[in-house]
């Protein structure tokens, strides 16, 4: 970055800032008051002091709608990474936020915090010291959430759904869900509080999550119509029902035999189906495909015992 870029008192659009350890540091955002758009605040291992943070002032850009944070090193003092994101909490108006490279070990409050009610798109990726997933179920406008590498989390369970004595359903607008490269996590469990959770969910996506056994057994997903699940080999079912599922792709069951028969058991309609995607299915030997009248896409590998 060039040095005293704060000076362009006026600027409007900078769509990356890279934090140096010297110049520019990230006190110089501070001075540009009229940022709008999207803006990507990147190396932010650089931050030396966390107070400066405070200093740039993301609170006061009301304008800022696509907001990322994105650590590029080696994160040593997890105390101090948690205390600069603290720091740096944006404005309300932000409709779409990316946290990548996270080394906190927690999540500063103000994430999923329900005041920030216009968020509609949230990623957080390679978060690889936190032991839980943030309390994002009461982010009224959330359409879409992505959380991808969290090394250390093994359960996912009540505090991911927030207050869950709250008003609102939680994740009531969600649509899209994805959850990838998590290597750690053992079981999605969810009380009596969040059992009508997700009620717009359209699309779930599970992948290289290989020591999941259990997940969302108590859900009813009414509006599911597309279900990816892709390296997770000690996932076991009954999954929840999908009454509206349209596209199902799995891969890595190993012990299932007949497709219709676990479908049918997890209270799938066959005559539904219009995409599967089977693959590394190992013990699998049957697919009665006069039982998929609406199928009309059919991808099969690696199931030697077909």
């Amino acid at each position: 970055m060039p040095p005293h870029i704060g000076q362009l008192a006026k600027l409007q659009t900078l769509t990356a800032f890279l934090v140096g350890r010297q110049e520019p540091t990230i006190k110089e955002l501070g001075k540009l008051r009229h940022l709008r758009g999207e803006l990507h605040i990147g190396n932010l291992q650089n931050v030396v002091d966390a107070w400066d943070a405070v200093k740039a002032n993301l609170k006061g850009k009301r304008h800022l709608d696509e907001l990322r944070f994105t650590w590029g090193g080696d994160t040593h003092d997890p105390q101090h990474v948690t205390s600069t994101l603290e720091k740096l909490e944006p404005n309300r108006n932000v409709k779409d936020l990316q946290i990548d490279g996270y080394g906190g070990v927690r999540f500063p409050e103000w994430v999923g915090k329900s005041s920030f009610s216009n968020i509609v798109s949230l990623k957080l990726s390679r978060c690889t010291n936190c032991t839980s997933l943030p309390p994002l179920g009461q982010l009224a406008s959330l359409k879409r959430l992505s959380i991808e590498a969290f090394d250390r989390v093994e359960t996912v369970s009540s505090e991911f759904y927030g207050n869950c004595t709250a008003m609102k359903k939680p994740f009531e607008s969600l649509q899209t869900l994805s959850f990838r490269r998590m290597p750690e996590w053992r079981e999605w469990i969810s009380d009596e509080g969040s059992r009508e959770a997700f009620p717009l969910l359209e699309v779930l996506l599970i992948k290289e999550c290989p020591k999941l056994a259990m997940a969302l057994p108590s859900h009813h997903l009414p509006r599911v119509t597309r279900l990816t699940i892709s390296g997770c080999e000690q996932l076991a079912t009954p999954l929840p029902r999908f009454p509206r599922l349209h596209s199902l792709s799995v891969s890595g069951f190993h012990s299932l035999e007949s497709l219709p028969e676990e479908i049918e058991q997890m209270g799938w309609s066959l005559s539904d189906l219009g995409e599967i995607t089977i693959k590394g299915w190992a013990a699998l030997k049957c697919i009665p495909l006069d039982l998929f009248p609406n199928l009309n896409t059919l991808s099969v590998s690696n199931c030697p015992d077909l």
